[in-house]
């Protein structure tokens, strides 16, 4: 093969204005090698023609990414980058879940810079932009440049110059996924007329940031005094499911069956809960609750099954999340009491997946998780994170009696859970 830079980038263009993927993995092989041997060559349009075109076709190879960062950032060529260029960059990493830091810190650097020196911006840019980021997840370094640019996208929306609503939608959920909660932007989203345009956005997405904006604010920052989700619309956002959810979770979710049933085997079945705490995300969790002597409690009512097609069954996992919601508002960073005076300890097990985490560092989690693992501390659960190698390794290289060993060591004994009365 023998392209140009910009032959390349045109190539990549036409199949993605065409929405055709391309399937031959040597093919993409081969434009990814030829990208970074011409990169000093590429026009910045042609290079993100190219990054379209990868993520359009599912092209995750690490080595590339990482190879691309790190040329971009020596050569110093984001300089020459318009913001909506760095946005499909920093895009293109949040989709194929490659954690770049210093990538990621010049990009919010050039953006800033573009952003300061221009009068008149698109929010859509920054929109996608902190919510890349968001997801991925910064530095405390980098913490004041996205503050920085959240004010400006707040500053657009109070001059009423905002053309692009889900914009706004995207800053919020990437601000709430670094512990940011911009109050002005939030209660814009709220308004009537604009839940009803946004639920109708890529449907059931949208519904679910709403929902997620609604009780994570609600958790995280009770002092908020703007809109909120109306009650209806709030029930209508909810996973109408939650049984079938779990079901579903326990059969793709590496690692999270075995767990539960060991756990069950070793506890009880009365005495663990799988479900989903929060109504807001839908990875399950394990759940046990234990007295003051660590011993595992009974869940009301004992007849919560995971098998059960009992509408009152789904009715009890509302109410169980709901009800939470309800009585947990103290103020943020402070562990609050559940009415229940007989639950001196409440742990949440969470089985992380490959989509929760890096591709290159696993121990990096990424925006939603993130938000709920830092949720289910504040409301007091103790949380035990099974990092997605850990799980994939238990389900699929350890014999049943040797996951009950690691369930032991792991979780029973290391966090002091007392099962001898079981």
């Amino acid at each position: 093969m023998d392209l140009s830079a910009d032959e390349i980038g045109l190539v990549c263009l036409g199949y993605f204005r065409a929405n055709r993927r391309i399937f031959s993995f040597n093919l993409l092989d081969e434009f990814a090698e030829r990208t970074l041997a011409q990169l000093g060559s590429f026009k910045p349009n042609h290079l993100i023609n190219v990054l379209k075109a990868f993520r359009h076709a599912g092209y995750c190879k690490v080595s590339f990414f990482e190879r691309l960062a790190d040329q971009l950032i020596l050569n110093d060529l984001l300089n020459g980058f318009s913001l909506n260029q760095i946005m499909h960059v920093v895009m293109a990493f949040a989709s194929t879940r490659i954690y770049h830091p210093a990538l990621i810190h010049h990009c919010l650097v050039r953006a800033l810079a573009i952003v300061n020196d221009r009068p008149s911006i698109r929010s859509k840019e920054i929109g996608r932009i902190i919510w890349a980021v968001g997801t991925l997840g910064i530095t405390e370094s980098d913490m004041t440049i996205v503050e920085t640019l959240i004010d400006i996208h707040s500053q657009i929306e109070d001059q009423g110059n905002n053309e692009y609503p889900e914009s706004v939608c995207d800053t919020v959920i990437g601000s709430i996924f670094l512990g940011i909660f911009p109050p002005n932007l939030i209660n814009y989203l709220m308004k009537d007329e604009n839940v009803e345009l946004l639920q109708g956005l890529r449907g059931l997405e949208k519904k679910s940031q709403l929902l997620l904006i609604h009780n994570s604010t609600h958790i995280e920052c009770p002092d908020y005094k703007g809109l909120r989700l109306k009650k209806q619309a709030v029930k209508k956002f909810q996973v109408s499911d939650f049984q079938r959810a779990i079901k579903f979770e326990l059969k793709t979710r590496s690692g999270l069956s075995p767990i539960y049933e060991q756990l069950v085997e070793l506890i009880g079945s009365r005495k663990v809960h799988c479900h989903m705490i929060l109504p807001h995300f839908t990875t399950a969790d394990i759940e046990l609750h234990l007295n003051s002597d660590n011993c595992p409690l009974t869940f009301t009512p004992s007849s919560v099954k995971l098998d059960s097609d009992d509408k009152k069954t789904i009715k009890f996992q509302q109410s169980v999340t709901e009800d939470l919601l309800e009585q947990l508002t103290n103020p943020a960073g402070k562990q609050t009491e559940y009415r229940k005076t007989n639950i001196a300890r409440r742990i949440a097990i969470q089985v992380a997946g490959p989509n929760q985490c890096s591709l290159t560092e696993p121990h990096v989690i990424f925006g939603t998780y993130r938000t709920k693992l830092r949720q289910l501390e504040l409301l007091g659960y103790e949380v035990i994170l099974i990092p997605s190698t850990t799980a994939r390794h238990l389900n699929e290289k350890l014999t049943f009696d040797e996951q009950k060993e690691w369930i032991l060591q792991n979780i029973i004994e290391k966090f002091n859970i007392n099962i001898n009365n079981t």
